[in-house]
């Protein structure tokens, strides 16, 4: 093979996330003898380059199963987990996080927190500056540099987990249900700023939710998952103009595939 028809291909695959036969079982221990549980069944799945995809389902599908297998911190039993072509096997600078719980450091402020991941990479000093300015900004928290996650709000407590996932630039952006636990209000605001965000940044993003609308307005492609043992039941395009706002909500388009949605997840099956 060519140099250039391999720099052309490692190009063409650059931040794809690919599981392809993905299983998976837990044993749980109780009194007695442990019991097996079947959390994924022959999960497959590509997001490409840049995409923003959903994975849809009830509690307890396996969505964050799937999650924390591109993010390498658990290992399928059987089938395969890639990334750009290469199987994942622990976790690594190309994948960033973002959890329900912002899991800040308490006794750092807003750009210690944001900082942190690039002084663990053992970044040269100035590009950690500029980054930390640069993604402080991005998210909306310029001003409050200074302020300990304690005198912030759980919405720019999760700004800064995201600003946080982002300086390290990594190729795959894996969010776990990152507004869950925000009041509604808060919540549609999260949402815009991650649609501006992800317009500005345009990172490959797997996006963990239980909530229709959300997948609906955030998404490019929504994967519905049925109940457990998990598998992905459908794969919806979500053809919906860029950049988006709230308008697009009262569109028929919205409202059809929200309908549409809601109608696999009943099937349950």
């Amino acid at each position: 093979m060519s140099a250039n028809l391999a720099a052309q291909q490692d190009s063409a695959v650059h931040g794809q996330v690919a599981l392809a036969g993905v299983s998976k079982r837990f044993v749980t221990r109780g009194r007695g003898r442990g019991t097996e549980l079947q959390a994924l069944a022959d999960v497959s799945f590509v997001v490409e380059p840049s995409e923003f995809v959903s994975l849809l389902g009830p509690s307890g599908c396996g969505k964050t199963t799937v999650l924390r297998m591109v993010a390498g911190l658990l290992r399928p039993d059987t089938g395969r987990v890639q990334v750009a072509n290469r199987t994942v096997t622990r976790p690594g600078p190309d994948r960033a996080v973002v959890f329900q719980n912002a899991a800040l450091l308490p006794w750092l402020d807003v750009q210690g927190n944001v900082a942190f991941g690039m002084r663990l990479l053992k970044w040269p000093s100035a590009r950690i500056k500029e980054q930390t300015r640069h993604y402080i900004s991005l998210v909306g928290l310029e001003g409050f540099e200074h302020h300990l996650p304690s005198e912030l709000s759980g919405g720019m407590q999760q700004r800064v987990g995201l600003a946080r996932a982002l300086a390290v630039d990594p190729k795959i952006l894996l969010m776990d249900e990152p507004f869950g636990a925000l009041d509604e209000i808060t919540r549609r605001q999260m949402q815009n700023e991650l649609l501006r965000i992800w317009s500005a940044a345009r990172k490959t993003s797997l996006f963990v939710t239980h909530s229709v609308d959300e997948a609906v307005m955030l998404s490019d492609r929504i994967l519905i998952m049925g109940a457990r043992p998990g598998r992905i039941l459908v794969d919806l395009p979500v053809e919906l103009p860029r950049p988006r706002d709230r308008d697009v909500e009262e569109s028929v388009e919205f409202i059809a595939l929200r309908r549409e949605v809601w109608r696999w997840l009943d099937t349950r099956s």
